[in-house]
Order: C-alpha cells, then structure tokens, then sequence
C-alpha cells in the first residue's frame, strides 16, 4: 500500500479554493499509479496531477550532521464540483 499524507499549510489551505489539493507521497510511484489510487480511496476524478521532488536538506544537531529524508509532493485538481471531505 502506498502512503498518502495531506499536506496542511496555508498555501495548501488557499489551494483548496480553485479545486487543487496537496500530498506527499511515495517517492517510487508515479503518476498514472497515483491517480488510480486517489480515485478508488476518495472516491473523486483527478483532472491533473502535479509531482515535484524534493531533496533532503543537511541539518547540524548538536555538532552531528544529519539529513532529512527525500520526498515527493503532488499537486491535484479535481474536477469542478468534487471536493475531498477528510482533507
């Protein structure tokens, strides 16, 4: 199964307006996978899907570095009138 998380900022809160939504997801899946499995779990018609990837940034702890792990965000527009209630 492949984890859907929303992604609740206020950009995102302001998205919502004009019908797009945002996730992160799985880094490995790609689209086409993406939007059969929004619209089978939400039950919704995905118009378009957005993905963008991001690289972790180097972080310093305590004089440790470390990185933050690497993610996939997706930008989706539904059709008009369909909205995702558990967003």
């Amino acid at each position: 199964m492949i984890k859907i998380k929303p992604l609740i900022t206020e950009k995102s809160a302001k998205m919502v307006a004009t019908n797009q939504y945002s996730f992160i997801v799985d880094k490995n899946v790609n689209k086409k996978e993406l939007q059969k499995i929004i619209e089978t779990q939400f039950k919704v018609d995905v118009e378009k899907i957005q993905s963008l990837n991001y690289k972790g940034k180097v972080i310093t702890f305590k004089r440790k570095k470390g990185k933050k792990k690497n993610f996939k965000k997706i930008i989706l527009r539904l059709k008009k009138g369909q909205t995702i209630k558990d967003y």
